[in-house]
């Protein structure tokens, strides 16, 4: 979604896939298409059903690359609310039931990069609202908040801001947000905030980074908090809140482990399951649910040996039953009380599965929001790859991400220069682009001629980064994935890629099944730099040809002019070869070569001398090759002319370039004449 992002860049260049300012793009003269991919979505971290409409089928979904989005047939198919938003990086939403307004936060607090190598969240600019279909205002900037994490909004209309800088309540309707009073006295973020069906709210505070996050109540009508931490939890670091809908007595707690530097075994993994735990009398007295394990921890991936608690980490109470609650993390947990037994005892479901097979209970990884759907029944789940829909009262889920354009890209590759028509530099990738996203590896477009995004090939449900198409083999496509994993397709559009370093490669750091090989965090960071090198092959555009040919020309004409075909108009050359040859002379056959150096790069004209050895000679063609790279073979652009005039002393061929910025090493012009055999000349008796 590259044009979504002009405004708020403002000239500055950043990686994520390719996001230029509209400064820059103003200077270089491009007009920017959306690629895609449309059918594949990126992390979600919001989706909420409109509360003004009974049958259900409205929705509004938020990512952290792309902004809000709605729905009006139930999620079968999106569209951006406003792309143009000066911000695109929502974490959170929340409607006001009796305006109908709905509330976003931007900024992402809860981004994850490998271990100590970074995040992959970005800076927001405050909280917004939507006033109409497509119309977003600025409620307050970030000044106020920092990052949002967590919005709320009361039956009585009040906003709940949960920030980097604290808890912010407006009871104006926005007009101003004094920061709650023990929020006010240290120097916490709050986490998350919600508010219970019968006005009571609940907030939590803290860092990921932190062990001893606490929690805060506050009942209805009253605007004083206290603490309910449960402190019998040693290890407190990212906490989320559930009141149950059913009954605002019972409310649940998610806990994290503190996010930490260098620990991966499951369960001391940062960022994994610390303990789950459920209160029947508004936090007065809690009572565990579970307590993290080695055999139980929804937090932590057991692949990647990482815990993802500080990154996706959701609860939420059972809609129709007090005494049961939904869990999100690495995968998704349902739990329900035991009938008869002490609270707290219980049963744990996993619901679907993270592995694409079988495709009918998959759901992606990393869960991060999930609601339910009053108007058809449904069950909504937002994951790094966009949302699923439950179907078959849960036992089936299906992605519904048509036009939920929020992928998060890492890097972006072409296998060959954009075609675009001859006189503008509308770009159309013809023969594939790829990118490394955030929790879709790698997506491979086709490319070609288009109305609008197209949908793509995904090649698995991780992180991928860097990717590069092979100069020699435009087919063929390297990427990395994360934690060091390196792949490889000889041709992209037919096979899928797949690893193939060696033993050397995966001894190299000491990798061993027992300390980690690669894809294993102890192998490698999340994010392993790759590139790939095929010798001095340094352009930017290359294996360019483009042909013309033009027969049958007057015998008078001094100068041919073909159409200036460059893939685009900017494009510029490194050498064009000029080739012209006669097979009708009375002489040997023409052996001429003429060399150009550092020719200019703005004409668009070029004229050759007719160094003929006989003036009536004619040509039967005149072959230009044109190449827009440097590298030691060339592929050359022709343009063939046949049956040349016999007068003209000059030849004026038209510029054909690939790149209008392209400058020239060499100009090489020969002209040669294949038939030898004399012209006869007759006259009547």
């Amino acid at each position: 979604m590259i044009s979504r992002f002009t405004k708020q860049l403002k000239g500055t260049l950043i990686l994520g896939a390719l996001l230029v300012g509209s400064s820059a793009f103003a200077q270089l003269g491009l007009t920017w298409s959306e690629m895609g991919p449309n059918d594949i979505a990126g992390r979600c971290r919001s989706i909420i059903v409109d509360k003004t409409d009974p049958s259900g089928n409205k929705l509004f979904a938020a990512g952290v690359s792309g902004g809000v989005f709605k729905s009006a047939d139930a999620g079968a198919t999106w569209a951006p609310v406003n792309d143009q938003s000066p911000s695109l990086i929502v974490s959170c939403m929340a409607q006001d039931f009796s305006s109908g307004k709905v509330y976003f936060g931007t900024g992402e607090t809860f981004g994850h990069g490998g271990d100590g190598a970074g995040s992959s969240g970005f800076i927001g600019t405050g909280l917004y609202s939507i006033t109409s279909p497509s119309t977003i205002t600025q409620v307050k900037d970030s000044s106020v908040f920092g990052n949002i994490n967590e919005v709320a909004v009361s039956s009585a209309g009040y906003i709940y801001v949960a920030g980097e800088k604290g808890l912010f309540i407006s009871t104006d309707g926005g007009t101003t947000f004094p920061e709650e009073a023990i929020s006010a006295t240290g120097t916490l973020a709050a986490m998350d905030v919600k508010v219970a069906s019968n006005g009571d709210i609940y907030y939590s505070a803290g860092a990921k980074t932190s062990s001893t996050s606490a929690v805060y109540y506050c009942p209805f009508g009253s605007t004083t908090f206290i603490a309910i931490t449960p402190t019998v939890i040693a290890n407190r670091g990212r906490i989320e809140i559930a009141p149950s809908p059913v009954d605002p007595n019972y409310v649940y707690l998610s806990i994290a482990t503190q996010k930490t530097i260098g620990t991966t075994t499951i369960n001391t993994a940062s960022g994994g399951l610390s303990a789950v735990l459920v209160s029947n009398d508004k936090g007065t007295t809690w009572n565990g649910i579970t307590i993290g394990t080695t055999q139980f921890d929804p937090f932590t991936n057991p692949i990647l040996m990482k815990g993802v608690g500080d990154y996706a980490d959701t609860i939420v109470g059972n809609p129709y039953k007090k005494d049961a609650c939904y869990l999100g993390g690495d995968v998704f947990y349902s739990w329900t009380q035991l009938a008869s037994n002490p609270l707290g005892q219980g049963t744990w479901s996993q619901i679907g599965t993270n592995f694409q097979i079988p495709f009918a209970i998959f759901i992606h990884s990393n869960v991060h929001a999930v609601t339910f759907n009053g108007g058809n029944g449904s069950m909504y789940i937002a994951t790094d790859g966009g949302i699923f829909k439950s179907v078959s009262s849960n036992s089936g889920f299906l992605a519904y991400n048509k036009g939920l354009n929020i992928s998060q890209f890492n890097s972006v590759a072409f296998s060959s220069f954009p075609r675009v028509t001859q006189t503008t530099n509308t770009l159309a990738p013809f023969a594939g682009v790829a990118g490394g996203s955030i929790g879709n590896s790698l997506n491979y477009m086709s490319g070609g001629f288009f109305n609008g995004p197209e949908t793509s090939n995904s090649f698995g449900t991780s992180d991928a980064f860097q990717s590069d198409f092979s100069s020699i083999n435009p087919k063929a496509l390297f990427y990395a994935g994360a934690s060091g994993t390196i792949f490889r397709s000889s041709d992209i559009n037919i096979s899928a890629p797949s690893t193939f370093y060696d033993n050397s490669y995966k001894g190299a750091i000491g990798g061993t099944a027992a300390t980690g090989l690669p894809g294993n965090s102890t192998f490698a960071n999340e994010n392993t730099p790759m590139r790939l090198w095929e010798g001095n092959t340094s352009a930017i555009f290359y294996n360019g040809i483009i042909s013309r040919d033009l027969n049958n020309t007057n015998a008078t004409q001094t100068t041919f002019t073909f159409v200036n075909a460059r893939p685009q108009a900017s494009t510029k050359y490194d050498s064009i070869l000029v080739r012209t040859s006669s097979t009708k002379s009375i002489y040997n056959p023409l052996a001429i070569t003429q060399t150009f150096t550092n020719n200019n790069t703005t004409s668009a004209t070029f004229t050759i001398n007719n160094t003929r050895t006989s003036s009536f000679a004619k040509y039967d063609s005149v072959t230009v090759k044109m190449t827009s790279f440097k590298k030691s073979t060339v592929t050359p652009i022709v343009t063939t002319f046949t049956n040349m005039n016999t007068t003209a002393k000059s030849f004026t061929l038209a510029n054909v370039r690939p790149m209008a910025s392209c400058k020239y090493d060499s100009i090489i012009i020969k002209a040669t004449s294949s038939k030898s055999e004399p012209l006869l000349l007759r006259s009547k008796p």
